[in-house]
């Protein structure tokens, strides 16, 4: 099977987001020469075609043996089918803009005027595709069902980490005395923060101090709890540059996942995990089938109950407890992710689909 020699990565999209940051890497990894067609994500989207035309037109080469859109750009996948001919695309739909809107931050009515637009965008989006990307099967089999989608090809490449960034301290020992939980994200309700909250709040008299980095959604309500529970054991840290986390994963003893009861909850492994365990972290996160795909219970990490903090609690006590078992855990999660969610075998991965979808239009 002949390997990609060249791919164009096309879209409106911030080149340090670590999703495409990491598929664009691993390709690199993998030989295949990746060229970017790249607009920023702040031009308005009835601007990007004019912008990603004028972008194409400054390669120094169109021959490609695929064109990969970015995440979040179901609106330029017909215009990279134009712009490439037969050459296959690939569309990283990572997650569904609508769902998102209507269904998980609950932004957005079902039938206004942008959910429906959303929603007929992204649909058009992913059949233009001849492959779409989903960061788990759990996700792939909700776009085929909801978007009404049976005919449409899906591969799964998850999320992964970078392990240029993320990795375990050099002397990580077991450690006596107070347990620091870290927590990072952008407080989006499928994070289930406040879940983690009550978890502290359960843990006010015990050695476990809770620190939680970062801003977004929820987050003024997080810190309203926060403030009435006056909890002691607890921080709340505002967001550091991805150095700084990386540094503050290292610090930690055990990290949290996700926790909320949702649906997209339940279909999804995000960076936070992966960036943890590759730290060499014991991760706490939700029980799912997308968690289920990549992970064992026990043996990569550990996976509790949905939105249940007397669970989270009880977890996050074991581990505070018996620190062998934390550096145990925490070795085997760093050995897995390395193994299969860093940027050398999620390029690889990505080349095979590559590979393989070249070899069958031919």
């Amino acid at each position: 099977m002949s390997r990609p020699r060249r791919v164009c990565y096309f879209g409106a999209y911030d080149p340090a987001y670590p999703r495409n940051a990491i598929l664009r890497d691993g390709l690199r990894r993998a030989g295949v020469e990746v060229l970017e067609c790249r607009i920023a994500p702040t031009v308005p989207i009835l601007l990007r075609p004019a912008a990603l035309l004028a972008a194409f037109a400054r390669l120094p080469s169109k021959r490609f043996d695929a064109f990969i859109v970015a995440e979040l750009n179901p609106e330029v996948v017909g215009l990279a089918r134009l712009l490439g001919g037969r050459t296959p695309v690939i569309f990283d739909i990572f997650f569904s803009k609508h769902d998102a809107a209507v269904h998980d931050r609950a932004t957005e009515r079902p039938r206004s005027p942008r959910a429906l637009a959303l929603r007929l965008v992204e649909r058009a989006g992913m059949r233009a595709a001849h492959v779409v990307l989903a960061d788990t099967a759990a996700h792939a089999a909700f776009y085929r069902t909801a978007f009404s989608l049976p005919g449409a090809r899906f591969e799964v490449v998850p999320v992964g980490a970078d392990d240029r960034l993320f990795h375990p301290p050099e002397d990580r020992r077991p450690r006596p005395g107070e347990c620091l939980v870290g927590f990072w994200g952008t407080y989006i309700p499928l994070h289930g923060v406040r879940t983690i909250i009550e978890a502290a709040a359960l843990l006010r008299d015990e050695p476990v101090r809770f620190e939680l980095v970062g801003r977004g959604q929820t987050f003024d309500e997080i810190a309203r709890i926060a403030q009435r529970l006056a909890l002691p054991n607890l921080r709340l840290v505002p967001p550091m540059p991805p150095p700084d986390l990386a540094a503050f994963a290292r610090r930690c003893d055990v990290a949290l996942g996700i926790f909320a009861a949702t649906p997209k909850a339940s279909r999804v492994v995000p960076h936070k995990v992966y960036q943890a365990m590759l730290s060499g972290l014991p991760v706490i996160t939700r029980d799912s089938p997308a968690a289920r795909e990549f992970f064992d219970h026990g043996r990569h990490l550990l996976l509790v109950p949905p939105a249940d903090p007397a669970a989270l609690a009880a977890a996050i006590r074991g581990l505070a407890r018996q620190p062998l078992l934390r550096l145990g855990l925490g070795h085997a999660a760093h050995r897995h992710v390395s193994r299969h969610f860093t940027a050398t075998p999620i390029g690889e991965r990505l080349a095979s689909i590559i590979s393989r979808l070249t070899n069958t239009r031919r």
